[in-house]
This record gives structure tokens, sequence and C-alpha cells, in this order.
């Protein structure tokens, strides 16, 4: 897909000026002569759209999508021309490209539920599956209302769930360093102290000493481990 500008005049003669997402030039032209506009010039765009960004696609963004997608679809707007509209109103770059791939498969004669297969990163089984049902019963519009409650729900209480778990995180954290700041320079000194007054040591205290030796000898692996576990664990 490509961005091409273009400058145009409506049926009443006022000048027209915007972008357009095509596979080509031609295809741009046609796309503009649908709209009922007389193309002036057109030509690839040089630069992104002013405003728009490309950035990771969003539960909100998906939100907007489907519930003007239903409005458009219940006011009677067939599903071409809502997409085509949305696709034009879309300010992430990236869902906007998708849109248009959606479109275009949709014109190719692919069901738009099938369209929607193909980007499986931004629309779950469920909202495809929850489509295809509403698309064969004639009511997507009603489906995609329920689908974007759905989705502002989840989200909700996504962010309830991690705003709840930023207080254990962070004293888990601060639990995490205190301890390993205590194994890695108080104990040593207990140790020293304990092997001045000789004796047999408690075996908790052994294994605490232990631990602490490993621990200043591996510092770096057992950082990395730490990382790494860290790491998958939030995957």
């Amino acid at each position: 897909m490509s961005v091409f500008e273009y400058n145009a005049k409506d049926n009443n003669g006022r000048a027209v000026a915007g972008v357009i997402d095509a596979a080509s030039e031609t295809e741009a032209a046609e796309a503009l002569h649908r709209k009922e506009l007389f193309v002036i010039s057109l030509r690839p765009a040089k630069h992104r759209i002013s405003g728009a960004k490309d950035k990771r696609i969003k539960s909100d963004d998906l939100v907007i999508f489907s519930r003007q997608l239903a409005t458009m679809i219940d006011a009677g707007i067939p599903l071409v021309q809502a997409l085509a509209i949305l696709g034009e109103q879309i300010e992430n770059l990236s869902f906007r490209k998708i849109i248009g791939n959606v479109r275009h498969d949709i014109e190719a004669g692919v069901s738009f539920c099938d369209a929607l297969a193909k980007h499986p990163a931004i629309f779950s089984e469920l909202y495809i599956n929850m489509a295809r049902a509403g698309e064969a019963s004639g009511m997507l519009n009603e489906v995609l209302d329920r689908l974007a409650s759905y989705l502002e729900k989840t989200a909700s209480l996504t962010r309830k769930i991690r705003s709840s778990l930023v207080y254990p995180i962070v004293v888990v954290t601060m639990a995490i360093l205190i301890t390993t700041l205590l194994l890695i320079k108080v104990v040593p000194t207990f140790k020293g102290i304990f092997e001045a007054l000789g004796g047999q040591l408690p075996l908790p205290t052994r294994i605490l000493i232990g631990v602490s030796d490993i621990l200043r000898k591996y510092f770096l692996l057992v950082a990395g481990v730490a990382v790494i576990l860290g790491s998958l664990f939030k995957r």
C-alpha cells in the first residue's frame, strides 16, 4: 500500500485536498472517482501525514474503530465505504494500513471476517468469530457494538489489575534489593566475627553464609539469570 496526495474538486466545484491509500496511482484515481471527485493532481506523498503516528495498536484504537463502524453500518453506509471513511480518520498509521488492506480484500471479493482473519495480531479469534456470526445473521452492527463494549470492559479490568499490582511489586522489589545488599555487605562482616570466635555454627547460619559466598562470587551470573527469569515471567 502507498499513500498518495491529491487535489480535486467536488460536484459543487469546491477544491478538495487530502491523501488516500492505494496500491497504485491508477487505483487511487479510481477510488477518488467513486467518491465523485474530479482529480486535478495526484502524486505519491513525500512525507507522512501530519499528526499521524506509527505506533503500537492499542485496544482503545480497536474499540473506537468497532463502535464507529457499527454506527456507520447502522446508518446504512455500505461496509466498503465505511471502512474507507474510517481509514482516513484513523491517526495510528499502522492501524490505518491494516484497515486499508481489509477494505481492499473486501473489494477483491473476500468476506469481511476472512479479511480480518489475515491480521490475527490485531483481531482476536473471538472478535473474528463474533463478527462472522453477526455478518451471517445480518446483525453486524449490533455485534460490533457489543464487541466494543466487551473490549472496553476488558481494558478497564486490565488497568485495574495492573494498578493493584504496583504496590506489591514495589514491596517485593525493595525486599529483594535489601536482602541482596545484606547478603553481599553485612553477612560477610559477621562471617569474620564468627570465624574469630570459633565453634560450630547452627545449620541455618551456615546456609546463610554459603548463600552469601555464592552471591558474592557469582553476582553477575546470578543477576543475569534473574533478569532472564524476570523477562520470561513478564512475557
